[in-house]
């Protein structure tokens, strides 16, 4: 996560709003270091707080906001999207799978924006720090959530060595 938090800074830093941040998306190289792919539905921002106000990405991980403008065409979101799709991978990686995963992606759509925020299933299975995570990149008020640069210094990922060599690999034969 922490490398994954990185490299989203980084994109953000530069301008660049991913919007289809998902499991799927981010490779994990024999080295350890991450890669985020799929730039299709991403965006070049003219700074970094610049917005948009398309409604685009894969459905169970998009931002409330996102989902909104399509309701509102005068609605707009900024990077912070890219969080909320953080925090959404987050429980995939715990839970296995996003959540509302288990219902047709316009449902999901339709609930998203009016449900509360997701929880991990078993948020007992996890560390409160990991849990306090979670719950930050799912803040519904995006001028409420915290910048992927504000949770690189979040306590979750401040414990997690964040140099690829730091890491043990395991190896599937």
């Amino acid at each position: 996560m922490v490398l994954t938090t990185q490299a989203i800074t980084y994109l953000h830093e530069n301008h660049c709003m991913h919007r289809d941040i998902k499991g799927h998306n981010i490779l994990l190289t024999a080295h350890g270091h991450v890669k985020l792919v799929d730039f299709g539905v991403s965006s070049h921002l003219d700074s970094t707080w610049g917005r948009r106000n398309t409604s685009v990405g894969t459905p169970y991980w998009m931002a409330p906001e996102v989902i909104a403008c399509e309701q509102q065409l005068d609605y707009s979101y900024d990077v912070r999207c890219d969080v909320w799709s953080l925090g959404i991978t987050a429980i995939e990686l715990a839970d296995g799978e996003p959540p509302l995963s288990d219902i047709h992606p316009m449902r999901a759509l339709f609930q998203i924006p009016r449900n509360p925020p997701p929880t991990l299933a078993k948020s007992t299975d996890w560390s409160p720090h990991f849990v306090d995570f979670v719950a930050e990149c799912l803040v519904k008020d995006f001028e409420q959530r915290p910048s992927s640069r504000e949770l690189l210094m979040h306590p979750f990922l401040k414990s997690i060595p964040s140099n690829p060599e730091d890491v043990r690999y395991f190896q599937y034969k």
